[in-house]
Order: structure tokens, then sequence, then C-alpha cells
């Protein structure tokens, strides 16, 4: 990763945990190029600016804290592979469990002086509910969540923030606002529960027409982002194509997804096709697959019909045979 600001900053001012900058910006590039574009909780501009700057001159408004650097880094070493057993959250030794134990020490002692009525103390609750939730603690990770939603709605960070007079402040609590309503609505589909927003903020999301300085963070989100899918589907298909040795119904599926990619894309499949792949291909694979099984996820109310695996693989296994 490549992030000039990157290589500026020093985490060790804003925590106790480590003195090591390298170690740490490494753990912090890992955390940006892995994870932060799945679920991000905050401006990764205004963050790195503001950690540059260092915590002998921080100001009431500045994007970054102890609190939310010891967050992140407890996140990032869950995606570094030189952290070893980084699994395992409950160890002491775990450089994870010392980052997030420093975190919850901030948050708990904010809590009681009540100091946690600002901008980063709601991007490190929603960043110390997504760790939680990575080590199956999603009803502990909920209670900060649900605290740092009750931040937001009292300083009032989904009603515009117009009258913010700061530009740059203005803007991160805007596109924080974003995320945090972006967090909310994942979790609920993902553990089956009311959303506890229920309206997304009052103000367009944050991007190059509204803010010209989101261009770069946009285009780098996207960018990852789509990486990140390119690999997933790799990943599948890898698992399909071994699954369609011992079951027609994963070769059948592997087909019909493997013809649905796009001449660009062909490189997906390095490593998943070879001889027995070749042999495979006969007019029986698509001739004889008679199931009603559905095999994505659809709406209840939705006409499942096209999304039958025999209407699929006549769509798309079919066509190869044509050629």
């Amino acid at each position: 990763m490549i992030e000039p600001r990157l290589e500026s900053a020093k985490p060790s001012e804003w925590t106790t945990v480590s003195k090591d900058d390298a170690l740490m910006r490494k753990l912090l590039a890992a955390f940006f190029t892995h994870e932060y574009h799945l679920s991000p909780a905050f401006y990764k501009d205004y963050f790195l600016e503001d950690m540059a700057v260092g915590q002998k001159h921080r100001t009431k408004n500045m994007c970054c804290s102890s609190l939310l650097v010891n967050a992140v880094l407890a996140w990032a070493c869950c995606c570094c592979e030189n952290i070893p057993n980084r699994f395992k959250y409950w160890c002491p030794e775990n450089l994870g469990y010392r980052f997030f134990a420093e975190a919850k020490r901030i948050w708990e002692m904010q809590m009681v002086t009540g100091e946690n009525r600002n901008l980063t103390s709601i991007q490190a609750a929603m960043v110390m509910n997504i760790y939680l939730n990575l080590s199956g603690l999603d009803k502990l990770g909920d209670l900060y969540g649900v605290r740092g939603i009750e931040i937001a709605k009292e300083m009032r960070l989904f009603d515009g923030n117009a009258d913010v007079a700061s530009e740059r402040l203005r803007h991160a609590r805007n596109f924080t606002a974003w995320c945090v309503f972006s967090i909310d609505v994942q979790l609920s589909l993902l553990f089956f529960r009311p959303a506890l927003l229920s309206s997304p903020p009052q103000f367009k999301l944050p991007g190059p027409a509204i803010n010209p300085n989101c261009l770069d963070c946009l285009i780098y989100l996207w960018t990852v982002y789509l990486e990140y899918l390119r690999s997933s589907l790799s990943l599948a298909l890898k698992g399909l194509r071994e699954q369609g040795r011992n079951y027609y119904l994963a070769r059948t599926v592997y087909y019909i997804v493997r013809n649905q990619i796009q001449p660009e894309d062909r490189g997906l499949l390095m490593g998943a096709e070879d001889r027995e792949s070749a042999d495979d291909e006969s007019p029986g694979l698509f001739g004889e697959v008679h199931s009603s099984w559905v095999a994505r996820s659809v709406d209840i109310s939705e006409n499942t019909a096209t999304e039958e695996l025999s209407y699929l693989a006549k769509q798309y296994l079919t066509l190869e045979t044509d050629e």
C-alpha cells in the first residue's frame, strides 16, 4: 500500500501499547488494504493526517484520538499475517488483545468523565463493535454500537451538519454519519434484527460532487473493493470446482458461473481449470439438469422461475454447446 499520509504517521504517540511505529504502520497498511473498505467507520485521509500531527498538538475537532487509534490497531492485528495466532483474541499475549484492552480502558474512562461525546468516540464505538463481532462476541459488540449511535443522535450527526462552521469537520461528520448508517444496516441484515436507525442521514452521501476531497478516497475504496470481489469469486470458483468432482450439482453451478465471467476476468479461473475440467465438458453436462433449486438468495415475493438451476443451466450452458 502506497500512502504518504501513513508514512508520516506516528501511531506510538497515540498508544501506550507499543513504540514500534514501523510495525504499527504495517498493521494500519494491512487494515486499510483488507478491511477498511468493507465497513469504513471514519474518513481515512483525515484520520491519517491528524495522526501525523501528533497527540501533543491535538485539538478538539481532530479526526484522530487514542481511543480510535487503539481500536483500529486491535482490528488491524486480525489481518496482518505477521501476527501469530491472531485469531486468539482472548490471549493477553496477543497484540490485538492489548490494543483492544487499551481501547476499552479509554472508552470506560471517557464514559465516566463524559468525554466520549465526540466524533472519534462514535467512530471507535463502531470499530469496537465490528472487532467483537469478528471475534464471535456480537452480543458484547452491540453494546458499543448502540452507545455509538446514541452519541451520534445526541450530537445530531444525521441532521445535516449545516451549522458546523469548519468545512473539514462538516465533511468528516457527514461521512461518519453515512458510515454509521451503513454499518447499522449491514448488522441488522446479518443478525436478522431491526435496524437501530429508522432512516438514512438527511443529506446526500458525500462524494466528488459535494466534496472534491472525497474523490481519492472513493476511487481507492472502489478499486480495493472490486479487487476484493474478484478475489472472493476466484476462491469460490476453485471451491466449486473441487466439490464438482464429487457432486454434480456443484459442477453445474461452477459452469454456470464460469460462463458468465467476462473475457477480461478469465484469469480468475487460473488454478481451477485443469485437464479433468476439459474432460467434463460434454453435452451430458448441459442436458441432464432437472433441478428447481434456487441457487441464490431471493425475496419471497420474487418470481423464482428464472433463478431455478434448470433454467440457469439452459440459459448459460446450452450457449456454450451451440458455439
